[in-house]
């Protein structure tokens, strides 16, 4: 349609059932974009948005997507106005979409996910003041256990995630004057359970302290990271058995 994005029609996969969603209003040039999802993931969401006189409103006037492998759609649309580019903070996976239509596209928005699987249960921790200490237990093909001790106005709050199971690692950290700033780690696909987990994770500080490596590093690397260097505030995933799935929510403007 010559004036905005006029109709979109998601097919996302949750536990390993198709769903779909559609908005807007379905005429104009359809375009279609696949992803080779589980393999390769959506990670960015970008186009543009414009006020159209003819109806005298705000519309979305073209989208593109990119994913992790770094496959890039057709732009949907043309290129007029204000243009935006909607990402994780740290490379997350599209999860959802959300916004305004009616007989176009309003407005967009979109929610990043945990870095990992998509099986198990969500999780989130929330926010604290910082990290006092973690527990992390790890068996050959994955971390199963997650325990840390946030700080809460002068309390220690702890949360536990997965299953109390395998090699207890611990990490402990000098708070408040030293802070965790960044998580990294490692996902893989683990055939024997045919889902993908977090098999190693790892934890570096403000002054420069790297805990030690917990699991077995495998599969695809990633790390978490606040923007200025902010510290890390809670842990939010998908767990079970095992951790299908880790983000990190960090401090913003600390710099």
């Amino acid at each position: 349609f010559r004036y905005s994005v006029t109709y979109i029609k998601i097919e996302y996969e949750n536990n390993g059932k198709d769903e779909v969603r559609e908005h807007g209003t379905n005429r104009g040039e359809l375009k279609e974009f696949s992803v080779n999802y589980p393999e390769d993931n959506i990670v960015s969401v970008g186009g543009t948005y414009n006020h159209i006189f003819n109806y005298d409103t705000t519309l979305i006037t073209s989208l593109y997507f990119t994913t992790s492998k770094g496959y890039t759609s057709p732009l949907f649309g043309v290129a007029k106005g204000k243009e935006f580019e909607l990402k994780g903070e740290n490379g997350e996976k599209l999860r959802g979409i959300y916004g305004r239509g009616g007989t176009a596209i309003d407005a967009f928005g979109a929610h990043f996910g945990p870095l990992g699987g998509n099986k198990g249960n969500t999780f989130d921790d929330g926010f604290f003041d910082g990290v006092k200490k973690l527990t992390i237990g790890a068996d050959e093909y994955s971390i199963v256990y997650m325990k840390i001790e946030y700080q809460k106005d002068g309390k220690v709050v702890v949360r536990e995630h997965g299953t109390f199971d395998g090699i207890l690692k611990e990490f402990s950290v000098n708070y408040p004057e030293d802070n965790i700033v960044a998580v990294g780690g490692s996902y893989n696909h683990i055939f024997k359970y045919d889902t993908t987990l977090i098999t190693s994770l790892y934890f570096t500080t403000s002054k420069g302290f790297t805990s030690p490596l917990f699991g077995v590093k495998k599969g695809k690397d990633f790390e978490l990271k606040g923007e200025n260097g902010g510290k890390l505030l809670g842990i939010y995933g998908r767990d079970g058995t095992a951790i299908d799935a880790i983000g990190a929510h960090f401090e913003t403007g600390s710099g």
